[in-house]
């Protein structure tokens, strides 16, 4: 099974945020990565989208805690 591998701007592109971004989140271990070598980053995009579901925050059905509006 061949993986995609994502750059930095394919990440934040993905993301949507800004590729400093994407650096910042990569130097404090926040995003799942690959360092190929001492500048050499890589992302396998299967693990992007996981982390991505992961972090999903769904909404709370209030009408089932009983609450009245």
């Amino acid at each position: 099974m061949e993986t995609e591998n994502l750059n930095y701007k394919q990440v934040a592109d993905l993301l949507g945020v800004p590729i400093g971004t994407v650096y910042s989140m990569v130097f404090r271990q926040q995003l799942p990565h690959l360092r190929i070598g001492p500048r050499n980053v890589r992302f396998v995009k299967s693990e992007i989208k996981s982390w991505i579901n992961s972090r999903r925050i769904l909404p709370v059905d209030t009408a089932k805690d009983g609450a009245k509006s």
